[in-house]
């Protein structure tokens, strides 16, 4: 029997354990305290699980000039990876009219279905009221981030309209960051 093996009977055994030779190696591992190796100049704890953020550079989206009411539709974006895509833009002023800026999620990049972002309502009567999220810009011009959650889909678009047929034509100029926080 090997002097390790003879000395890991005699922990199991008894719970003490001797070491005849200062340069033989324990039988177990040994808790070190010290984290910081002076040696190297270096921490010795590494993170196991860090916090995993990845994002993409702002690239250049659709511009934006809706002139009536119906949607003027964005470029399908592709965010499969990422769970947050922050809208960027900035909007010139309308002297009358509101924008309203709409979120769609694809199931393909071809897809002919548009899923529209929804909310729940407050619970009331054991009934629940849900309603397509229509996000409604004021007529003054504005320079925004719109953080939006991909709620796991593999694809996106951002669609914009007038509030009402009226007054000047407000132009977004857009950009988008995909991230994964």
């Amino acid at each position: 029997m090997s002097a390790n093996k003879k000395r890991s009977l005699e922990f199991l055994e008894t719970g003490n354990y001797s070491k005849t030779e200062a340069s033989e190696a324990a039988p177990f591992p040994v808790s070190d305290t010290n984290t910081y190796d002076t040696s190297l100049e270096a921490g010795k704890v590494v993170e196991v699980a860090p916090v995993y953020a990845r994002y993409t550079d702002p690239v250049a989206y659709t511009e934006f000039t809706p002139v009536d009411v119906a949607y003027d539709e964005g470029d399908v974006i592709n965010v499969q990876g990422y769970n947050t895509l922050n809208f960027i833009y900035s909007k010139s002023a309308s002297d009358a009219d509101t924008s309203l800026i709409k979120v769609v999620y694809l199931i393909a990049a071809a897809g002919t279905d548009d899923y529209q972002e929804v909310s729940f309502g407050t619970p009331g009567s054991s009934q629940t009221v849900v309603s397509a999220n229509v996000y409604v810009r004021a007529k003054e011009a504005f320079k925004e981030v719109m953080p939006i959650s991909t709620l796991g889909m593999p694809f996106m678009r951002i669609d914009i309209a007038k509030g009402a047929d009226a007054g000047t034509d407000a132009t977004f100029t857009t950009q988008i960051v995909k991230a994964f926080i």
